[in-house]
């Protein structure tokens, strides 16, 4: 058996694209006429080795080709174009071959009858339960236009919003690396210039010296164990936070960083804000919507909050209420929440208090480099304090004893 990839024109000359696992060409021949279909071009299709599968997973869509794509999308439904041959133009613009795929994966599926979200749902790498649930309310609910344009809002606030924390936290990881660069450079080359100098060092070193003398030469003699230290040590982080008690444990740790904890929580109540706005706006249960959004926060923490969130108000306790008693929905949000139901405008509140944590969210990340710089300069002083008192401590202490009035 074998799969071939088929361009054909059914009876009113749209073109359709698709694949077939069959045992001979002329088998899909017979196959194409049976459904009316006449084949334009036949091709068998290429297998990936080993290595272009593992290079196709570098190529996944980014968040940039998704808004792209559904931006798209969006224009070309709002024209009054066909679905069919919606995805037929999309799959000809589309530069990423991992989107160009799928694309077309979801083309067959839309030929063959299979809904929006069921389609898009077999692609959950690409398109997430927040992307696959707005396609199952516009479909149903005749409004694909308006949820296309929503998921095209949702997308840009949460990729200008990574883009700008990328970019905040640049400078730190430039800063440790380099840190990390200098302490690395003056363990295996100027700490053993030192050692050879106190070799004639008649008294015995003093305990900061030494320190920094034996993980130079750990360093210097036994560099593979430190590299495999490095290596395990991250291998075992990974596994640690692959696991649901782990994540958990690491992800409410993150919320107590200094700086950055605060920064998490206003961009997981804004987050959580939009979401749930957009979501309750285009009539989706609330229950539902809560057991979406929790997966897409991107704090396993949150996520229990969200969580246990939905199982109270299932419970008969009020949104608001139920909030207050999970720790990581602030102040403002419990308050917008608390009149956004008591005016029956809950999504309308939700909008303005998300909308004033963007706010917020910008004005730290603009001011994060000032923030983080007291924390930076103590990091880069102590570091460079240590290496200067191991190195010339007993330089000190020999010209106490040679000098005159020396101990």
């Amino acid at each position: 058996m074998e799969t071939y990839t088929y361009k054909a024109r059914d009876d009113k000359g749209n073109l359709i694209i698709g694949e077939m696992l069959v045992e001979t060409k002329s088998q899909l021949y017979s196959k194409l006429s049976e459904k009316h279909l006449f084949p334009v071009l036949i091709e068998e299709k290429q297998k990936n080795t080993g290595l272009e599968s593992l290079l196709l997973l570098f190529k996944k869509p980014s968040t940039k080709d998704l808004i792209s794509f559904t931006r798209q999308f969006h224009s070309l439904f709002r024209a009054g174009i066909n679905l069919n041959k919606i995805f037929s133009i999309l799959v000809k613009q589309c530069p990423n071959k991992f989107m160009k795929e799928t694309i077309t994966s979801i083309q067959f599926d839309i030929q063959k009858g299979t809904s929006l979200e069921a389609a898009f749902s077999k692609h959950p790498k690409v398109f997430n339960r927040i992307y696959t649930s707005m396609l199952a309310i516009g479909e149903q609910g005749g409004i694909l236009d308006k949820t296309l344009k929503d998921l095209i809002s949702i997308l840009e606030k949460d990729h200008k919003i990574s883009k700008k924390v990328k970019s905040a936290t640049l400078y730190p990881k430039i800063v440790l690396s380099v840190v990390a660069a200098v302490m690395v450079l003056a363990l295996t080359y100027i700490i053993p210039i030192f050692k050879d100098f106190y070799a004639g060092y008649g008294k015995s070193l003093p305990l900061p010296t030494l320190i920094l003398m034996a993980m130079s030469n750990f360093l210097r003699s036994y560099w593979y164990i430190f590299m495999g230290g490095v290596a395990g040590s991250f291998i075992a982080f990974k596994r640690f936070i692959a696991t649901t008690n782990g994540r958990l444990l690491f992800d409410k740790f993150r919320f107590k960083i200094p700086v950055f904890g605060n920064l998490d929580l206003l961009v997981g109540n804004a987050r959580f804000g939009h979401l749930l706005s957009s979501l309750y706006k285009s009539g989706l249960p609330m229950l539902k919507t809560l057991d979406i959004i929790a997966g897409s926060i991107g704090n396993s923490a949150f996520e229990h909050s969200i969580k246990t969130l939905e199982k109270k108000i299932q419970g008969g306790s009020s949104i608001a209420h139920a909030m207050e008693e999970e720790p990581y929905f602030t102040p403002i949000m419990i308050e917008g929440v608390t009149v956004g139901e008591e005016t029956g405008n809950l999504d309308e509140m939700l909008e303005n208090v998300a909308t004033f944590y963007d706010e917020e969210v910008d004005y730290i990340l603009e001011n994060l480099t000032t923030l983080l710089e007291p924390f930076l300069l103590v990091f880069i002083f102590g570091i460079i304090g240590l290496l200067a008192l191991a190195i010339y401590l007993p330089i000190i202490n020999l010209a106490r004893t040679v000098l005159p009035g020396g101990g």
